[in-house]
């Protein structure tokens, strides 16, 4: 029988090289956000609102993105990665890595029944794993 819910799978991740946040890996997700609180404590990453999205949640429940913060760095261990994330009002998570990151990432995905899950990451460059 399947549980009725599992947490979200979350991963330590330094942002512009300036903070730390625990950012949830999300493979339903079609973007990477950012929630604007993180986003204000970051030097020299403007956001671009001519790049805004609408959102559309679970619920059909809508919003509109602040715009994008173009090729910002992510770093999963020794691994850097650059992300298009729109930045959102207000989230659950700090960051929340979507597909796009996901494809980046050549992320791998195993679960197992209790819910654990192990994410193999590629860097894009030299084909590194994480």
């Amino acid at each position: 029988v399947a549980h009725d819910s599992l947490p979200l799978r979350e991963i330590e991740v330094m942002v512009n090289n300036q903070i730390t946040v625990k950012a949830v890996v999300d493979d339903g997700s079609q973007l990477v956000t950012l929630r604007q609180d993180v986003w204000k404590q970051l030097e020299n990453s403007p956001v671009f609102p001519a790049h805004r999205t609408q959102l559309v949640s679970a619920d059909t429940g809508t919003s509109q993105t602040l715009g994008l913060v173009k090729d910002l760095p992510i770093r999963v261990g020794p691994i850097t990665y650059f992300v298009q994330a729109q930045v959102v009002r207000d989230s659950p998570v700090p960051l929340l890595l979507g597909l796009p990151f996901w494809a980046l990432a050549q992320v791998h995905k195993d679960v197992y029944r209790d819910g654990f899950m192990t994410l193999t990451m590629t860097d894009p460059n030299d084909h590194d794993t994480v």
